[in-house]
C-alpha cells in the first residue's frame, strides 16, 4: 500500500506543467526571444485551396493557440501573438486565428497589422455578408484611428532613481488594457424581423379591404343584400349568411394586418433606438491577476496548465 501512494505522490508532479514555461519552451527546446508586438512585422504562411492538415499538426496547432489564449487574456500580446502564429503556421486552414491575432495587435498598438491580418482573413476564410461589413468596418475604424495617431516625439531616457536599501517598491497598480467597443449587429437584426413583419401586415390589411362584399358596412357590422329577380327569401337569407361570414373573414384579415403593421414598426423603431444608444468607443478593462488552470493535450503530453501573473 505505502509502495503505491508513493509511486502516485512522484507521478503527480509530471502531470502538472505551468502554462508559460511548457508554452514557452517545447520538449527539447530553449525558450526563444520574443519580438515586441508593436514592431513586428510577421510572414504568413500560403495556404492553398483544399490543404490537407496532418492530425498531429492540427493537434499541436491547438495546444498552441490554447497557450496563446492564456497569454491573450493576461494582456502579454507579445507572447500571445508569438502562439497564434506558431498555430496558424502549423495549420493555415483555421482562419479564425487571424481574427484573434489582429484583436492582439490592435490591444497592443499595432493598427497596421492589425489592419493586415484583418484583410488576409477576408481574402482567406468564407464568410457572410454580414459578417463581412462588420469586419470591413471594423478595418476603417482602425485606418482612421491609425490616421489621427500623432507621430510619437523622441523622448529623453531619464537618469535611474536610487533608492535606500531599506525603502521598498511601492506596489504597481494591476495593469489596464483599453478595447475598442464597435456597433454590433443585434438592432439590425430586430429591425430587419420588424420591416418583415410590417410589409406582411400591409399585404394582409389589404387583401382583408379587397374581400369585403360591396354592400357591407364594417363599421355597423352588417350587410345590406337585395333580392335578385327569380329569387325566394329564403336564397336571399343564404346568400345573405353567406356574404357576412365572408365579412367576417376579411374584418379578421385586415384586423391581422393592421396589428402586423403595427407591430413591425415599433420593432423597426426599438431596433433603430437601441442602434443609436448602444455604447462605442475605447473602454480601459483591468486584467486579472487570478492564476488560470486549464487542461493541456498535445502529442507526446498530457496534464494541467497553470498560467498566472505574479
Amino acid at each position: 500500500m505505502r509502495t503505491r501512494v508513493l509511486a502516485i505522490a512522484l507521478a503527480l508532479p509530471a502531470l502538472v506543467c505551468v502554462e508559460s514555461v511548457c508554452a514557452a519552451a517545447p520538449t527539447g527546446t530553449s525558450p526563444q526571444p520574443v519580438t515586441p508586438a508593436q514592431t513586428l512585422t510577421p510572414s504568413y504562411p500560403t495556404c492553398p485551396p483544399g490543404k490537407v492538415v496532418s492530425k498531429d499538426d492540427s493537434d499541436e496547432a491547438h495546444y498552441r493557440y490554447k497557450a496563446g489564449k492564456l497569454e491573450y487574456d493576461e494582456a502579454n500580446y507579445s507572447t500571445a501573438i508569438a502562439r497564434f502564429l506558431a498555430a496558424y503556421t502549423l495549420d493555415c486552414t483555421k482562419h479564425e486565428l487571424l481574427v484573434i491575432i489582429s484583436r492582439s495587435f490592435d490591444l497592443a498598438d499595432n493598427k497596421a497589422e492589425a489592419i493586415r491580418a484583418l484583410e488576409l482573413y477576408l481574402e482567406r476564410a468564407t464568410v457572410s455578408p454580414v459578417e463581412a461589413t462588420s469586419i470591413r468596418a471594423r478595418i476603417a475604424n482602425m485606418k482612421k484611428q491609425l490616421a489621427e495617431k500623432p507621430a510619437t516625439p523622441p523622448t529623453a531616457t531619464p537618469p535611474p532613481a536610487t533608492t535606500s536599501p531599506s525603502s521598498a517598491p511601492p506596489s504597481s497598480p494591476p495593469p489596464t488594457t483599453t478595447e475598442t467597443r464597435e456597433h454590433t449587429v443585434y438592432p439590425w437584426l430586430v429591425v430587419g424581423g420588424g420591416a418583415v413583419v410590417a410589409v406582411v401586415g400591409v399585404v394582409l390589411y389589404a387583401v382583408g379591404r379587397g374581400d369585403l362584399p360591396e354592400g357591407c358596412d364594417e363599421a355597423k357590422g352588417s350587410c345590406v343584400t337585395p333580392i335578385l329577380a327569380g329569387e325566394t327569401e329564403e336564397q336571399r337569407l343564404a346568400r345573405d349568411l353567406q356574404r357576412r361570414e365572408k365579412a367576417g373573414d376579411a374584418k379578421t384579415t385586415w384586423s391581422l394586418g393592421y396589428g402586423g403593421m403595427a407591430i413591425g414598426g415599433a420593432a423597426i423603431g426599438l431596433g433603430l433606438l437601441w442602434h443609436f444608444l448602444e455604447p462605442t468607443g475605447p473602454v480601459e478593462k483591468a486584467s486579472s491577476r487570478r492564476p488560470n488552470v486549464t487542461p493541456s493535450l498535445a502529442p507526446g503530453f498530457a496534464g494541467l496548465g497553470i498560467g498566472g501573473r505574479f
